[in-house]
C-alpha cells in the first residue's frame, strides 16, 4: 500500500526508520503478548491478538512498516511488471447485461475490481451513465467510492432499481431511477449488498425487495417489503413469522403472468439449504411453505397454477419438480427432469449458479464427470438441446441462476470468463438451442494465446480430483515449469479458470502454469462432493490439495521448489493448513485475503456467517477439528520450516478483517529457528480483492510476482 496515510505518524515514522536501506529476508520485528483462552477445555495460544485492533496508531503503523519490506524485498523491478499488467488490468467489461424494450442494461466494470456501475446502450460502443461509479478506460487510477451490486429492470424499461453500496460497507442503498433522466427517484436505505435483492411485480406498478435491521452491524429480522408506485408499501413477509429465529437471506421472485403471486426462497445462513414459500399478495393469511423436506429449494419460473423448482432434496445431483395447483390448499408436485449422472450448477454459495426459465423453456448448466454443458429442455421435462462449455473457463454470475432475461420469451444472457476472456456476454436462443456473441471485453492477450487442460487426481477412497491446467499456447512441457496452483474447496463452488492479469503475465512472459485444483468441498460433482470436504471433514479437502501438487510433480509439470500455493478468502484455512502439513511440496506460498485464525474467525467480518461452511468455534467437537487445522495456530507442527510466503490483505476487506494476515505473518516471521522470507502486503484500495483500480491491481500484482521471481530463483 503505497500511499498509507494513518495517525500516528511519529510512531510510524520510527518503526520505518528502523527498516534498513538494504532490506535482506527480514521484516519488522512484531511483539509477542502472553494471550491464552480456555474454551471447551482446549488451551488456544494468541499471542498477536493486538493485531485486531485495527485503526489503532500502533496497527497502523505496524501495517505500514510490514509493507514498505515487502515493496523493498520485491525489488526495482516492480515498476516495469507493474507496466506490463497495466495492460491486462485496465480493462472495462459489461456485467450482468439483460435487453428490456429494445435497449440493454448492463454494468460496466475493470476486469478484477468489484466497482462497477450501471449503463444502458451497447456494452462496445456509446453508452448512457445511470448509477454507481462512472468507470473511464482512459483514467486507469480513478478510485471509486461506491458500487452497483445488481439491478432489476421493470418490464416496460422505463425504471431500474438499482443495489448500490458505499466503499468499505456492507449497507447499501435501493434506489429507484427514471432510465430516461438518470434521476433518482427514490432510496432505501434498509439493504444488505450480500443479502438484499429484489424484484417487480409483473404490471410493473409496483417491486418487492429484502430488507434487514442492523444488529451490531451484522443484518438481522429480513422480511420483504411490497412498494407500489403510487407510494404505498407493506411487509409482505417475515422470516421469522413462523418462530424461525435463524438468520435467512430472502430472494424475492414474481410470477411473470400474475402480480400477486410471490415466491421466496429463504437461505439459511451459507448451509445451502432453503425453502421457497409462496405469498398470495392480495390476501393476509400466512405463506406456504413449498419445501418437501431438506435440501436446496429455488424457484426456476411460475406460469397459470404451476411453477418450475429446482432442487437436490432426494437427489444430491439436483431435480427439476413442477408444482400444480398452486391456487389449492395441498399443490401437488411431480418430478419431470429426474436426477442424473451429472450435477446441476444451482448448489454454490459463492456464485456460479446457472440455471433458468425463459419462455417455453428450461435452461440447467450440468457439470457430468466435471465437465459443464448447457441443457435444454421444454416445460414437461425433455431435453430439447445441449452443448460443451470450453475448458478454458465458465458461465459466470455471483447472483441468482446466472442468466438474465425476461421470463416471458425464450432468450437470456449470460457472462462467460475465461483465461483469456475477461468478460463475454452472449445470447442464448432457447428455442434454437445456440448461442452467440454479443460483447466482449477487450484484451491485450489473444483468446487463443492460452490453452487448458483438465486431468484427474486418482484418490485412494476412489475419488477423482478435477485438475484444470493452463499455460501458453505452444509451452514445452517437457521441462518443469513455475506453477501456481489455486485451491478453493467450499461453498460448493466449482473450479474453473477465469481472467486474472497476474495469471496472463506469468503464463506469457514468465512461461508459467496456472493450475485450480477442484478439491472436495467445492461443487464439481455435486452436493455429495460439497459435504465430503465441508466442516469436520475439512481435512479430505486439505489432503486433495496435497495430493494434487503431489500428481502435477510427478506428472513433471513442476518441482517442489517451482511450485506456489496459493488461495484466497475461506480457502486460506485449507491451503495454509495444507502447506503447514507437507512444506516440502512447495517452494512458495502467496495467501490473498484469506481466513487463517480459526478460532476467532466466526467473530467478525461477513465470516461470521461460516459456520455453516467450517464449524463453529462455539461447538466443543467443531473447535477440536477447528483447532487441529488452523493455519495460524499450526505454524509449526510439522516440525520444518514452511516455504517463503506472501500474505496479501486489503485494508478495506469487510469480509475477512486483513488482521487474519496480520497475526499470520507476525507468527511466521516469529517462527522458531527458520528465516525464510515472509512478508505482508497491505494493498492499497484493496477490499476482499487486489485492488479497486487498475492501477492498484496492476501494483498489486507485480508485487506478488516479483517476490515469487526472487523467492524461486536459482541463486535461493
Amino acid at each position: 500500500m503505497r500511499n498509507l496515510c494513518c495517525t500516528g505518524l511519529a510512531l510510524l515514522l520510527s518503526v520505518i526508520a528502523a527498516i534498513p536501506s538494504a532490506l535482506a529476508q527480514t521484516a519488522p520485528a512484531t511483539r509477542r503478548e502472553a494471550v491464552t483462552n480456555t474454551t471447551h477445555g482446549i488451551v488456544v495460544d494468541d499471542p498477536y491478538r493486538w493485531l485486531e485492533q485495527a485503526g489503532t496508531p500502533e496497527v497502523e503503523a505496524w501495517a505500514a512498516a510490514q509493507n514498505v519490506a515487502a515493496e523493498r524485498y520485491a525489488g526495482a523491478d516492480v515498476a516495469t511488471r507493474e507496466g506490463r499488467l497495466l495492460q491486462y488490468a485496465n480493462q472495462i467489461s459489461a456485467r450482468g447485461a439483460r435487453m428490456v424494450s429494445g435497449q440493454m442494461m448492463f454494468m460496466r466494470g475493470w476486469i478484477g475490481s468489484a466497482y462497477q456501475g450501471l449503463y444502458v446502450g451497447d456494452p462496445e460502443g456509446e453508452a448512457r451513465y445511470l448509477d454507481g461509479p462512472i468507470i473511464d478506460l482512459n483514467d486507469p487510477s480513478r478510485s471509486a467510492t461506491e458500487t452497483t451490486v445488481n439491478f432489476w429492470p421493470s418490464p416496460d424499461g422505463r425504471l431500474v432499481l438499482s443495489l448500490t453500496a458505499p466503499q468499505g460497507s456492507n449497507w447499501s442503498e435501493l434506489r429507484l431511477i427514471d432510465v430516461a433522466s438518470g434521476r433518482v427517484i427514490s432510496r432505501r436505505a434498509d439493504v444488505h449488498r450480500s443479502f438484499s435483492s429484489a424484484d417487480w411485480l409483473a404490471d410493473g406498478t409496483g417491486y418487492v425487495y429484502a430488507a434487514y435491521h442492523s444488529q451490531d452491524g451484522a443484518p438481522a429480522r429480513g422480511h420483504i417489503v411490497l412498494v407500489t408506485l403510487t407510494g404505498e408499501e407493506r411487509e409482505v413477509f417475515s422470516a421469522i413469522a413462523d418462530g424461525d429465529d435463524r438468520q435467512r437471506l430472502l430472494s424475492p421472485r414474481m410470477a411473470f403472468d400474475r402480480s400477486s403471486r410471490l415466491f421466496v426462497e429463504a437461505t439459511s445462513g451459507t448451509s445451502g439449504t432453503s425453502d421457497l414459500y409462496i405469498v398470495d399478495l392480495r390476501q393476509t393469511g400466512p405463506p406456504r411453505n413449498l419445501s418437501q423436506g431438506g435440501g436446496t429449494w429455488l424457484f426456476l419460473g411460475a406460469r397459470d397454477d404451476s411453477a418450475w423448482v429446482f432442487t437436490n432434496e432426494g437427489a444430491p445431483n439436483g431435480r427439476v419438480v413442477r408444482v400444480d395447483r398452486l391456487s389449492r390448499t395441498v399443490p401437488t408436485m411431480r418430478t419431470i427432469i429426474a436426477e442424473g449422472p451429472g450435477a446441476i450448477a444451482a448448489g454454490s454459495q459463492v456464485g456460479g449458479n446457472v440455471y433458468g426459465m425463459f419462455g417455453n423453456r428450461i435452461a440447467l448448466l450440468y457439470r457430468e464427470n466435471a465437465i459443464p454443458t448447457m441443457r435444454l429442455f421444454d416445460l414437461n421435462g425433455r431435453l430439447r438441446s445441449s452443448y460443451e462449455i470450453p475448458p478454458t473457463g465458465s458461465v459466470w454470475s455471483n447472483s441468482g441462476g446466472g442468466m438474465k432475461g425476461d421470463p416471458r420469451r425464450a432468450e437470456a444472457y449470460y457472462q462467460f470468463l475465461g483465461a483469456s476472456e475477461p468478460a463475454s456476454i452472449y445470447r442464448l436462443d432457447l428455442n434454437a438451442g445456440r448461442a452467440t456473441l454479443v460483447s466482449a471485453a477487450r484484451s491485450a492477450v489473444d483468446r487463443d494465446d492460452i490453452v487448458a487442460e483438465r486431468r484427474f487426481v486418482e484418490r485412494p477412497d476412489g475419488a477423482r480430483v478435477p485438475i484444470i491446467i493452463a499455460h501458453r499456447r505452444g509451452l514445452d512441457l517437457s521441462q518443469p515449469h513455475r506453477l501456481m496452483m489455486y485451491g478453493y474447496g467450499a461453498f460448493g463452488w466449482v473450479s474453473f479458470l477465469w481472467y486474472q492479469p497476474h495469471v496472463i503475465d506469468m503464463l506469457m512472459h514468465d512461461d508459467g502454469v496456472f493450475v485450480v485444483a477442484g478439491v472436495r468441498g467445492g461443487g464439481e460433482f455435486g452436493t455429495a462432493w460439497h459435504e465430503a470436504g465441508r466442516g469436520r471433514n475439512r481435512q479430505v479437502a486439505i489432503d486433495d490439495y496435497n495430493a494434487s501438487a503431489e500428481y502435477l510433480i510427478a506428472q513433471g509439470y513442476t518441482t517442489p521448489n517451482l511450485l506456489v500455493a496459493n488461495t484466497s478468502s475461506i480457502a486460506g484455512s485449507l491451503v495454509g493448513a495444507a502447506v503447514n502439513q507437507r512444506p516440502e511440496l512447495y517452494g512458495a506460498l502467496v495467501l490473498d485475503y484469506s481466513v487463517l485464525d480459526l478460532a476467532r474467525f466466526s467473530e467478525f467480518g461477513h465470516a461470521r456467517y461460516w459456520v455453516d461452511e467450517l464449524g463453529s468455534p462455539a461447538d466443543p467437537d467443531a473447535l477440536r477439528w477447528l483447532m487441529a487445522i488452523s493455519p495460524y495456530h499450526n505454524i509449526g507442527a510439522s516440525g520444518r520450516c514452511l516455504p517463503p510466503t506472501l500474505i496479501r490483505v486489503g485494508p478495506n476487506d469487510r469480509t475477512v478483517p486483513p488482521f487474519h494476515g496480520y497475526k499470520y505473518a507476525a507468527a511466521r516471521q516469529n517462527q522458531s529457528g527458520c528465516d525464510t522470507p515472509v512478508f505482508l502486503d497491505v494493498m492499497e484500495g484493496a477490499g476482499h480483492n487486489t485492488g479497486s483500480t487498475p492501477q492498484e491491481i496492476a501494483h498489486s500484482d507485480a508485487v506478488e510476482l516479483e517476490f515469487i521471481a526472487r523467492v524461486l530463483s536459482p541463486s535461493n
